[in-house]
């Protein structure tokens, strides 16, 4: 809900030092994932904004909005670049045992996504400010 005012708001900022406040304070803003409070029963969804995932995916989308509101464009450039023993059966062995083991271990799961996709968003958002 607050993409749209931290465009028009903070979109427009081109000194360093108060895109990095912003930053900041958007960071306080999305860091409280407690605040969708679900019912455990609800195991996914309890999970998923318990451990602050969702949070951390509506910084990553506020991001995305302020990096193009600032004239930066975002390319990754990742290829997948297989390397000489690369077997696609072990792959699949692989994801399907992750797959069978991301139903019993849910908020391990979470717990691991969570920093993952804020701290990368947190770095890049660092590094397009400086």
């Amino acid at each position: 809900m607050l993409v749209p005012i931290a465009v028009v708001h903070v979109g427009p900022i081109k000194n360093w030092f108060l895109r990095l406040l912003t930053i900041y304070f958007l960071d306080i803003q999305y860091g409280d994932a407690q605040n969708l409070a679900i019912n455990p029963d609800f195991r996914w969804l309890h999970s998923l904004t318990y451990q602050g995932v969702i949070a951390a995916i509506a910084l990553l989308t506020m991001t995305c909005f302020l990096v193009k509101a600032w004239d930066y464009h975002f390319n990754p450039n990742l290829k997948f670049i297989k390397s000489p023993s690369f077997q696609k059966k072990i792959l699949l062995a692989l994801l399907i045992m992750a797959t069978i083991d991301l139903f019993y271990n849910i908020p391990n799961l979470t717990a691991a996504i969570e920093p993952g996709i804020l701290e990368e968003t947190e770095r890049y958002l660092l590094i397009v400010i400086f």
